[in-house]
Formats: C-alpha cells, sequence, structure tokens
C-alpha cells in the first residue's frame, strides 16, 4: 500500500546523514590505523624475530591491515549509499510536498491521510474564475499518487542498498568481529548524552545515541499489533543510563529543564526525535530485554514526578505548585511529540502524561459548566494542549481512556471544555486516517499473517471501538443533550461552536464510516457497530435507541451539522456515497446486495436530511428559522458537493454520467423546496422532506440518480407499450437521454410532453421493471427513507407527524 502523505511527511532522512558522516569519520580512521595494526609485526626485522612462527605471525599481520583497509573501502561505500539514499529520500519528499502546493495552487487538495491520493476540489484556493474540472481532477490524483509511490520506492530502494553495503561490510569481518558489530556499549550511554547536552558531541556519538533509540519495522509493527519484542539488553540499558544522566543533567541544568533543552539547537533535531522514541521504548512494559523490561519504573525520576504529581487532586483551584507541574507536562509533552508516532504503542509515559491531562481537563470542565469561572490561564491551556496532542496520538492508550468505565466522562470533557486552540489538540484523539480504519487482509489466515498484516488488523480494530465509543455516547440523549447544549460559560454553545476544529477532525475521520452509519456492515471497518456474538440480544446497534428506528444514527449527523466546514466535509461524503450506490446499483440494478444498496442510499438521504434539521433546530429560536437555517445549510453543502465531486476519479463506470446529473439536477433534488415564509407550518413543510404521502417526493432524487446512470440498451428490457409513449426518452441505440434531454424534448408539434414530473414517474417505471429478477424492489426507496424519520425525539412537538 501506497504511504500516505502523512506518513512520507514524517520520514527523517536527515538522520542517515548523520549516520553517514559518522561512518565517513570511521572510514578515515580505518585507513590512517590500518598500518599500525600490522606493521609493528612486519617492520621486526630478522635478528629481532624468526623461527618457524614469523611466517604464520607476517601473513596475520598482512591479512588484519589489508582487512582494514577492506573495511575503510566499504566503509566509505556505505557512507557514499547513506548520503545518495538521505538526497533520494529527501528529494522524493520535496517534490511530493512541491506537487501537493502545485495541486493546491489551482484548488486541487491533497487528502493527506488518504493512500490513494484524491483531491478535493477549493474554489477558494483556486485561480479566481476556476471551476472544478473532473478531468484535472483525475490527472492531479494520479501525478500526486504517483510522486507518492516514487517516495515509497526511494525508501524500498534505500533499504536495499544499505542492506547491501552492510552485508559487503560484514563479508569481510573476521567471524570475531562480525559477531559483536551491531552491539551497543551501554557504557557510553552516559558521556554520549551529556555531550549531546553540552553541544560537544562527535559525529560517532550522535550516530551511536540514534541507532540505541531505534526499532526495526518489524519490531514497531509488533508493538502496534500489542505484542512483546525482545531487543539486546545492551540497547535497553544504554536508553536507560543516557535518560538518566540527562536527569541527572551537566551542572547548568537538570531534570525536566535539561529535557527540554536536550536536541534544541540548530541540526540536532534528529537527536531530540531520538530522545522521545527512547523514552516511548524505556517505557513500554511490551519491550523486553533479557531478564529486564520496559515499563514506568524505568523512567526518569523527574518525569516520574511529573506523572506523579499530576494524578493527584486538583481541588477547587490550581496551586502554584499545579501549574508548574502543568508547565513541566507540557515541555514533556512537547518533547515526545517531535517523536516518531509509531513507538507511541501504549506506553507509560503516554498513559501518565494522558491521565494528568485528562485530569487537568476534568478540572476545568467543573468550573466553566458547574462553577462559572475558568481554572486555566491561557499559559496552562497551552501546556495541557501540547500534552493532549501528544498523547492522542496513542492509540493504544486513548481506547483504553474511551473504553474503559469512565469513557464516556473523557470524551465529554474533551469535547466541551472550551479550549484556546477550539479543539485540535483534543481532537488527536479521534484523528484516524482511513488507512488506519480499514483492514482488508482477511483472506490470509490469522496464524499466518506478517507483523505488518497482524499490526493492520489490531490498528483497524481498535480505531473502530474508539469511534464506536464516540458515537454511542455522541449518539445517546444523554450525550446529545450534552454537546449540543454546553452549560456555564459556554452559554449553551454546541461542540461546532466552542471547539469547531475538534468537530472538523471527527468529520474528516467518519468519512469512511458513512456507510456504516446508513445500517450497512462493511467487514473491513472493524470494530464499529460490530455484532458481538457472545452479547446476543444484549447487543445494541449504536444507530438504534429502540428496535428498527434511527435516532442514534440522527444525533451524529446533526452534531456533525453544527460547525460549516465539518458539515461541508462529511455530508459531502455522504451525498459522494449516495451518488456512488446510483451508479453502482445501475450497473447491475439485480445484483445480489442490489436490496442493501437501496436502503443504503435511503437511509444515508434520510439521515442527511434529518440531521440537517436537529441541528438547525438547535441553533434557532422558532419551527420557521430552523427549517430555513436547515435549507441553508444544506445549499451551501450541496454548492461545495458539486465542485469538489470527484466522481470520475476512481469510482465506477458511467459515473460521468452521475456527474452531469449531479451539476445538473441532483443538486436541486436534493436540496428540496425552500421553506415559505408566509404561513409557515412545520406539518407541511417536514411532509415536503417524505415525511408523508405515498409519492415519496423526497426520494424522487434517488430515483432521478439511478435511472440516468444507468448504460447500455434500457429501452429493449421495457414494456413495448410504455417505449411506444415515451420515445423522446430513448437514444437511437436505445440508451437512455439524460434528464435534461429528456425534459427538453419536443414532439413533432413542438410541444414538451415529459416535464419535471413526468421525468419523476417515468424514472419509477423503469426502474421497476429492469430490476427483472426482484433481488431488489425499488417501490420500498421511500419506505426506507422513512424509516429514519419513524421517530424525531430532537424536534419539538410541532415537527412530529403521524403515521
Amino acid at each position: 500500500m501506497t504511504p500516505t502523505y502523512d506518513q512520507v511527511s514524517t520520514w527523517k532522512p536527515h538522520n542517515l546523514s548523520i549516520v553517514a558522516t559518522a561512518v565517513r569519520e570511521l572510514q578515515d580512521t580505518l585507513s590512517r590505523e590500518a598500518p599500525n595494526a600490522g606493521n609493528p609485526v612486519l617492520n621486526l626485522t630478522s635478528t629481532q624475530w624468526q623461527g618457524l612462527s614469523r611466517t604464520a605471525s607476517d601473513e596475520r599481520a598482512e591479512s588484519i591491515t589489508r582487512w582494514l583497509r577492506n573495511a575503510a573501502d566499504i566503509s566509505g561505500d556505505l557512507a557514499t549509499t547513506l548520503e545518495d539514499s538521505a538526497a533520494d529520500i529527501r528529494g522524493a519528499m520535496d517534490a511530493l510536498g512541491n506537487g501537493r502546493e502545485a495541486a493546491a495552487l489551482q484548488g486541487y487538495l491533497l487528502r493527506t491521510g488518504d493512500s490513494n491520493y484524491n483531491v478535493s476540489f477549493s474554489e477558494d484556493n483556486a485561480p479566481e474564475g476556476n471551476e472544478y474540472d473532473a478531468q484535472a481532477a483525475h490527472e492531479w490524483q494520479g501525478y500526486l499518487l504517483g510522486l507518492g509511490q516514487a517516495a515509497d520506492t526511494a525508501v524500498t530502494n534505500a533499504n536495499t542498498a544499505i542492506g547491501a553495503a552492510l552485508d559487503n561490510l560484514a563479508g569481510v569481518a573476521p567471524a570475531s568481529i562480525a559477531q559483536n558489530s551491531t552491539t551497543i556499549d551501554p557504557t557510553r550511554a552516559a558521556a554520549d548524552a551529556e555531550a549531546i547536552l553540552d553541544g560537544t558531541s562527535t559525529p560517532e556519538q550522535r550516530a551511536r545515541f540514534i541507532q540505541a533509540t531505534r526499532l526495526t519495522p518489524e519490531q514497531l509493527a509488533k508493538l502496534e499489533a500489542g505484542e512483546r519484542i525482545e531487543i539486546p539488553p545492551n540497547q535497553l540499558e544504554y536508553i536507560r543510563l543516557a535518560t538518566g544522566m540527562i536527569d541527572v543533567g551537566n551542572g547548568q541544568v537538570s531534570g525536566i529543564g535539561a529535557f527540554e533543552k536536550f536536541g534544541t539547537r540548530p541540526g540536532e533535531e534528529p537527536l531530540r526525535s531520538s530522545l522521545a522514541n527512547g523514552l516511548q521504548i524505556l517505557s513500554n512494559e511490551k519491550v523486553h530485554a533479557g531478564d529486564t523490561q520496559g515499563g514506568y519504573g524505568a523512567l526518569p525520576q523527574s518525569i516520574k514526578d511529573v506523572i506523579v504529581a499530576g494524578g493527584s487532586p486538583l481541588g477547587a483551584s490550581l496551586t502554584d505548585s499545579q501549574r508548574v507541574t502543568l508547565q513541566r507536562a507540557g515541555v514533556l509533552g512537547n518533547l515526545l511529540n517531535t517523536g516518531d508516532p509509531r513507538y507511541q504503542a501504549g506506553t507509560e509515559i503516554d498513559r501518565g502524561l494522558g491521565e494528568l491531562a485528562l485530569n487537568y481537563t476534568d478540572f476545568q470542565a467543573t468550573h466553566e459548566q458547574q462553577l462559572y469561572g475558568s481554572g486555566l490561564n491561557p499559559n496552562d491551556f497551552g501546556s495541557l494542549q501540547d500534552v493532549l496532542e501528544t498523547v492522542g496520538q496513542d492509540k493504544q492508550w486513548v481506547h483504553a481512556a474511551f473504553t474503559g468505565s469512565g469513557g464516556a466522562d473523557v470524551i465529554h470533557d474533551l469535547m466541551t471544555v472550551q479550549f484556546t486552540d477550539d479543539g485540535k489538540a483534543a481532537g488527536e484523539f479521534w484523528r484516524i486516517s482511513e488507512d488506519s480504519a480499514r483492514f482488508t487482509d482477511w483472506g490470509t489466515p490469522s496464524d499466518a499473517r506478517t507483523a505488518d498484516q497482524r499490526a493492520d488488523s489490531a490498528t483497524s480494530e481498535r480505531s473502530g471501538e474508539i469511534l464506536d465509543a464516540m458515537l454511542r455516547y455522541a449518539g445517546s440523549p444523554e450525550g446529545y443533550s450534552s454537546l449540543m447544549d454546553i452549560p456555564g460559560v459556554a452559554d449553551n454553545q454546541s461542540v461546532g461552536q466552542l471547539n469547531p476544529e475538534a468537530l472538523r477532525i471527527l468529520a474528516e475521520t467518519l468519512k469512511p464510516y458513512a456507510a456504516e452509519l446508513g445500517d450497512q456492515q462493511d467487514s473491513s471497518l472493524v470494530g464499529f457497530n460490530d455484532a458481538d456474538p457472545g452479547m446476543g440480544d444484549s447487543y445494541r446497534n449504536l444507530l438504534h435507541q429502540r428496535e428498527n428506528d434511527f435516532e442514534g444514527g440522527s444525533r451524529i449527523f446533526a452534531l456533525l451539522g453544527t460547525d460549516e466546514v465539518a458539515a461541508k466535509n462529511f455530508y459531502g461524503a455522504v451525498y459522494d456515497q449516495i451518488a456512488e450506490e446510483s451508479v453502482a446499483y445501475a450497473k447491475n440494478p439485480d445484483d445480489g446486495d442490489a436490496a442493501d444498496r437501496l436502503a443504503l442510499m435511503a437511509h444515508l438521504r434520510g439521515l442527511s436530511d434529518e440531521g440537517l434539521l436537529y441541528a438547525a433546530q438547535d441553533a434557532a429560536g422558532d419551527d420557521y428559522e430552523a427549517a430555513q437555517k436547515a435549507y441553508e445549510m444544506k445549499s451551501n453543502i450541496l454548492d461545495d458537493f458539486v465542485s469538489i465531486s470527484d466522481l470520475v476519479t476512481d469510482k465506477a463506470p458511467g459515473s460521468s454520467i452521475l456527474l452531469d446529473l449531479v451539476e445538473n439536477d441532483l443538486r436541486n433534488s436534493l436540496l428540496g423546496p425552500s421553506p415559505d415564509s408566509k404561513d409557515f407550518d412545520a406539518e407541511n413543510y417536514k411532509a415536503h422532506l417524505g415525511q408523508s404521502g405515498a409519492t415519496g417526493d423526497a426520494v424522487n432524487d434517488l430515483r432521478a440518480a439511478i435511472v440516468t446512470a444507468t448504460d447500455g440498451d434500457i429501452r429493449s428490457v421495457m414494456d413495448p407499450d410504455w417505449v411506444k409513449h415515451h420515445e423522446g426518452w430513448f437514444n437511437s441505440d436505445g440508451t437512455l437521454r439524460t434528464r435534461q434531454e429528456i425534459v427538453d424534448y419536443q414532439d413533432d408539434n413542438g410541444a414538451r410532453p415529459y416535464n419535471a414530473g413526468a421525468f419523476d414517474r417515468g424514472a419509477r417505471t423503469i426502474l421497476d421493471q429492469i430490476a427483472q429478477t426482484k433481488n431488489s424492489n425499488p417501490g420500498y426507496l421511500n419506505d426506507d427513507y422513512l424509516d429514519v424519520w419513524a421517530t424525531s425525539e430532537e424536534l419539538d412537538s410541532k415537527w412530529d407527524l403521524p403515521h
């Protein structure tokens, strides 16, 4: 799988350059010292040493000198390989970054967490007058995907080349030396760390420090899978002694101050990152090294002191020492955030700092929502947000926090505290890429999976369960109410108003789950709303508060509608899904899952309508204002959906036909009628949304989308009498004309027999007749749509209509 842009951007090829510098210095040393190894023997005269052993000794001395010179030459080759690899990877990264910027300048924004490198269109970023162009979107997507693949190839080639160079080096080394060539000497740890802290370190010391704090890709995959790993005892001891030395300090700084200073000089970023990774390794209980293992007890004392102090009860107001503790935690959060997130795999340092952050977050939530005052000052918030941003990336710890007994309280506090960054740092807790969400290697038996496959499976399940816990809370009556009307200093604002960045991250994260929220199980999204056979009848679908209603789902959709940017992103993905299903159904209406496609389209359409109305009702003063707000919100979302739709980049055949429909017809059909301020009546307006009536006006757009996306000779499968009276619907080859062509068609007398209403009725007839095997019944579209509206608990009594 191609790495995403976000993953590529975390690569640090500069580390290879640092190692190359050390290897180059090693080459010089070997070249300089090679004669000194053999010459003391070779230079002895025959009068100084003679006998049978002399010949053997001379040969050995020559061999040692020759080996050192060969090792010097091969070390030079290795250094060159490292330098070239660093340049190649950096070049590929820069090319990808430049490509992303070039696309953005034309209005096409790369979805940085998408391994397919799809793009979205933003009119705000595009040159004035530029509009969305499907072909351009397709070309940018292909171009950026190629750059991502080139970056992946650069890393693969570097790995191969470096491995070959190391093999060459091992090949010329005597067995006794080669056997110990990869060992790490812990007796040098303190001196290495002190020299780096002082700014006096040599290239060898820096390279050794980086090497000691590094795990292999397989080891990282095993940690991600929740498995135990083994590392050399010398490596764990090196990390313990090096971090202990930093804690003791160099006479100028010590404790947290020393950790704050470490690796902050220009060019020392890899060293600071390595320290962060080392602390994660040191505190991971799954890391074993002979008779010892990582964990909380292995951490430096000053870090343990912060964790202990931060976990204590905070009282009614913060003391000076409690503020200092939070500030020190922020320093550690800032440090750890420079590391590789892959090392954050349920570590004790993340757990300790995470619990500290939740303690302060709960304190602030209490002050804001019950005591009607703020307990944290701006500096406190900055430190707290530094910690949240870091620990939120450790999804193993987040999973434990969200799914534990106090998970609902944790979720509530993170979403409802009035953060100074609009909830961006807290949003890291639920920032999950589609790559992390999906697991597709089901064809490989679990006992035959590689470490990477096991890691992917565990990550997918963990991701799904994190979001499942969030949405079970947000979709419950109590959770929804607490997130839509936040009391105290928030003055009853919603999450979207108070912490828009947190909600925008959630909206982006939930896009792959759109079909699941439409009540369709997706086996690749493990852990999300999955039925547990062991629970039997006690299992509760998170979408349904009672049997067959969709109130949980409607509340989730409503929450995502409380910020316009979040709503455009998520609802746009939902409308995209509806259009995608339309194309797939039109391609094969008799497919085995055709009925599920129809139900999904109708459910998503209903959830979109009801969710927006819920969100608008919460922010409105009366029913007319709610209807008006819902209409305006949907109009804005659909404006963006039409412009960013990338249906022709990687979707099913026929999607270009659907795109024409989206641009010309589907938008207005999805939008529905505008509320009329004259004698506005909630019941009558809701009827337009499909709540009553047998015609199902609200799903006409779905029928139109399917019919317009049909391909091939439709006329031949239709009733001849119907075709006779609808000849203007078909091209000469029997394919269906576009909706606009049908409506504009004129007969021999110049009349237009097919208005919009006639098209809607005809679409129903076509759908009924092309679904020949009855694997699906298009007549159920309206019923499936109404299933969502069967209960509307969050609307006042005026909106509740009889059925």
